[in-house]
């Protein structure tokens, strides 16, 4: 997991113009900026592939891996499956199992409240139940659904 590191130990590339480094203003300068990616970050592996499926036990014992999050609908593509499927269901569950038993902190997505107690249940430390462009959207819709159930004309007004 060489891309987790900045060189010499690793691959990771300078991003300190981009809004991990304050876009170019991170007080203490690059050099503040790589001592932040080598010794302040969480390193979580992405698991959104069969392979990564198949393989999880050997990217959880790579060195500098602080745990995995499960991608279900990245990973449904690649098992070239529709998202909710039960093969879907099945490989995060395994995941689940695999990092648990590894002693990895483990996350994944979830859809409603019986996956998060599910996924809670089978040892999930961290779930995310919605991202902010989705819960701006549902916000936005549930208001102009109000808005226009303000402004409409009672059905016995239209006569």
């Amino acid at each position: 997991m060489r891309q987790f590191r900045f060189p010499p130990e690793g691959t990771r590339g300078m991003g300190y113009a981009a809004r991990a480094g304050l876009w170019g203003n991170l007080p203490g300068g690059p050099a503040e900026y790589v001592r932040v990616g080598q010794e302040d970050v969480a390193r979580i592996a992405m698991i959104e592939e069969q392979e990564s499926v198949d393989d999880l036990a050997g990217i959880l014992a790579a060195p500098g891996v602080d745990g995995v999050f499960i991608g279900p609908g990245d990973l449904s593509l690649s098992m070239g499956v529709p998202g909710g499927s039960p093969a879907v269901h099945d490989a995060v569950t395994k995941c689940i199992a695999t990092a648990v038993a590894a002693g990895v902190p483990v996350g994944t997505v979830v859809a409603g409240e019986d996956q998060i107690r599910l996924r809670a249940e089978q040892g999930c430390r961290f779930i995310l139940v919605g991202n902010d462009t989705g819960m701006l959207g549902a916000a936005a819709r549930a208001t102009m659904a109000t808005a226009r159930s303000a402004l409409a004309v009672p059905s016995d007004e239209e006569d």
